[in-house]
């Protein structure tokens, strides 16, 4: 056998799509895959402030004795600070759409950025102006509606197939991680308005800081889009990128075979239809699954489990009820990151069924919240929705449709969710619904799957893209 039979022998091999065994193998293997993460240290900075500020409006149950509300008999005030950011961030997503079509992701999140440090500045400066603190969260949603679709764009390109998931999850993840850090802001809580550190103040502190570390680390570890190169006609940068992002040296088989099949794709995606009406199918799936998301994670049932639970953690002054909620969410979603890409739909059976379940049950049954049980039972509630529910929707928004109506695509089906949100905001402030009703709806709609699951599996509705290239992802919805 000559030397250069013997070389295209181990890379056949090489480029078999076997998945690591042990633990040890797994370890090598996301280390081999890093630079594929690191490439959106940027954008994942730019969500955590942006989960801060969600946070800081549908999961905090002290709104009226932050600093900034003092005053304010009339819930308008505070309801327009709270729902500006959601108004202004399906401008951001729409903005996003024109974008990252047109410039390259550094670009973009360079953009963000200022955005996001000028927003920040007036959270430290004017921490009690209630005007400037609704303009400071307008701006801020702009940026996040801008960073929030490029980066799910970006983190799918960039990732191999059988992590693409666990990459795509970290975007969500890190958006609970900024909710966390709201809360952690918002425990000392005085009937007084006076704070030791102002929470609003804290939000800009933080955010400066995510602004400085994503964009100095993005500076040397941001790799543009192989996609968006081939897209642009730059296929030897494009190739070059690829090996960066595999960690090779060289031109493999393997990333010689990715690199005609992402050429291929765009080929196939440049003839593509711009008619929105082409892909209602896959629009009803993921503005499903959004809506199962919704359910799991909005005003009214967040300040419900907030104050549920309130009596076990809050002591007066400190009210650690926010934090241990979302530890055990975030817990629960560390976990499903690394089993997303291998049971995708049974996990996200598993998380939508529980929570619907656990929602059924407080609709009926009357939990004190006096009691031991109602910490546990809102703890729970918080580990079922973080297993996997909150990933799918946006796994499915990248996977679902063709590389040029994505954009457009993500832009509508996350206004969706927003406008959503809006809804139950306002139904937070304005309508006297009974809570045991409002959870019973939302309970029978999260249990849905579970009498869907037969037809599924027989007629494959939500087909598994699990270990799929784009393409191939694509395909299993044609």
């Amino acid at each position: 056998m000559s030397v250069k039979e013997e070389i295209l022998k181990f890379e056949k091999c090489e480029a078999k799509d076997l998945n690591p065994k042990t633990l040890f193998e797994w370890v090598d293997f996301f280390q081999k895959n890093k630079p594929q993460i690191n490439g959106l240290v940027a954008g994942i900075m730019l969500i955590i402030f942006g989960g801060q500020n969600v946070g800081w409006g549908i999961f905090n149950n002290h709104l009226r004795v932050q600093p900034w509300s003092g005053g304010y008999e009339d819930d308008g005030a505070i309801f327009w600070t709270i729902i500006s950011w959601f108004i202004a961030n399906i401008f951001g997503l729409i903005l996003g759409s024109f974008l990252v079509c047109r410039y390259t992701k550094m670009k973009i999140y360079i953009l963000a950025s200022i955005l996001s440090s000028i927003s920040a500045t007036f959270f430290v400066v004017y921490p009690t102006n209630i005007s400037i603190i609704q303009l400071a969260r307008i701006i801020a949603s702009i940026s996040n509606g801008i960073v929030y679709l490029v980066i799910l764009i970006h983190a799918s390109e960039l990732s191999i197939p059988r992590i693409r998931g666990y990459h795509i999850s970290v975007i969500n993840m890190c958006n609970i991680v900024g909710v966390l850090l709201t809360s952690s802001n918002l425990s000392h809580v005085y009937k007084t308005r006076t704070y030791e550190n102002d929470p609003t103040k804290m939000l800009g502190y933080t955010g400066l800081i995510c602004f400085l570390t994503g964009l100095i680390l993005a500076l040397f570890l941001n790799r543009e889009s192989p996609v968006f190169l081939i897209q642009k006609y730059k296929e030897k940068e494009a190739l070059n990128n690829l090996m960066r992002l595999r960690s090779e040296s060289h031109e493999t088989l393997s990333i010689r075979d990715e690199f005609n099949e992402l050429i291929q794709m765009v080929k196939e995606d440049s003839q593509s239809s711009m008619n929105i009406t082409h892909y209602c199918y896959q629009f009803i799936i993921v503005i499903s699954l959004k809506s199962l998301f919704v359910f799991s994670f909005n005003m009214p049932l967040n300040i419900y489990f907030l104050n549920l639970a309130k009596i076990n953690f809050y002591d007066g002054e400190v009210d650690n009820t926010g934090l241990y909620l979302l530890s055990a969410r975030l817990t629960a979603m560390i976990i499903s990151m690394i089993l997303i890409d291998f049971k995708r739909i049974k996990l996200f059976l598993f998380s939508s069924v529980g929570c619907g379940i656990i929602l059924i049950f407080l609709s009926q049954f009357t939990v004190k919240d006096d009691s031991i049980y109602s910490a546990i039972i809102s703890i729970i509630f918080q580990i079922f929705a973080g297993f996997g529910i909150s990933f799918v929707s946006d796994i499915y928004s990248v996977d679902s449709v063709n590389t040029k109506i994505k954009p457009i695509f993500i832009a509508l089906t996350t206004s969706y969710e927003i406008l959503l949100q809006i809804i139950l905001i306002v139904a937070y402030f304005y309508f006297t619904m009974s809570i045991s009703n409002l959870l019973l709806i939302f309970g029978l709609v999260m249990i849905f799957p579970l009498l869907a699951y037969p037809f599924n599996s027989k007629y494959k509705i939500l087909p598994d893209t699990s270990g799929l290239s784009l393409r191939r992802a694509r395909n299993k919805f044609l």
